[in-house]
């Protein structure tokens, strides 16, 4: 990853920021923490027993452990005529936290994958080996998750969405790699909460892939109404 998609991300973030602090949104403000120890890295790859990602790993070492972000609408001032419209941020305040990883997202998946890797298909495809090779990074606020997808060591590593009652976007993934998936979650404001957000902001869905894209019909309406917001 060069410095500039670094400083771009950061620009995106703090432009939300701005933007949700002038309409009176709740915000948890941008805070960047230190990089990483590799001890710590090392830690959690060995508590999740997969290999560790790569992308993942360049972030948390070089840039920093813990991104602190995230937003909400107020009820009172969230737009009636838009309902289908994010009202949450994604990841719980965060962009990616290492010690949330380690504390929740690990221990949670491999309990969802103990319980729900032989459970058969849902309202979605659901087989033992879709949870295999999954690198958790994200626990969500309803209980599903986000993987990133190690099953190819020299990538692409795709991140993965877990529903825990195997609908929705089980086991799609969201974006080819971490990066692309930082990058366009960062230009829609780093917007949703789950995937009852994010089916809106995907691409048409070909096999297993439901790209979040800028292109989706409900992100030009979402980055539509970011504009509106920002021009009052």
């Amino acid at each position: 990853m060069t410095q500039d998609v670094w400083n771009r991300w950061q620009q995106d973030w703090r432009r939300m920021e701005a933007l949700a602090r002038r309409r009176g949104w709740w915000v948890e403000s941008l805070t960047i923490a230190p990089p990483a120890p590799e001890a710590e890295i090392a830690a959690a790859g060995k508590e999740a027993g997969v290999a560790f990602p790569a992308q993942l790993r360049e972030v948390l070492a070089q840039h920093s452990a813990a991104i602190r972000f995230g937003w909400s609408i107020p009820d009172e001032l969230r737009p009636v005529s838009k309902a289908r419209l994010p009202a949450d941020s994604s990841m719980r305040g965060y962009v990616w936290d290492l010690g949330n990883v380690r504390e929740y997202a690990i221990p949670n998946f491999l309990g969802w994958k103990e319980d729900l890797a032989d459970e058969g298909d849902g309202e979605e495809p659901n087989t033992p080996g879709m949870w295999e090779n999954q690198f958790p990074f994200a626990d969500l606020i309803n209980g599903d998750m986000l993987t990133i997808d190690v099953s190819n060591p020299d990538g692409p590593q795709p991140v993965r969405y877990f529903s825990h009652e195997l609908e929705g976007l089980h086991g799609r993934a969201l974006a080819p790699d971490f990066f692309t998936f930082v990058t366009v979650l960062s230009q829609l404001g780093w917007a949703g909460s789950t995937h009852d957000d994010w089916f809106d902001l995907v691409a048409p869905q070909d096999g297993d892939k439901a790209y979040l894209s800028l292109d989706a019909k409900g992100s030009r309406e979402w980055l539509a109404f970011l504009a509106e917001e920002a021009k009052t």
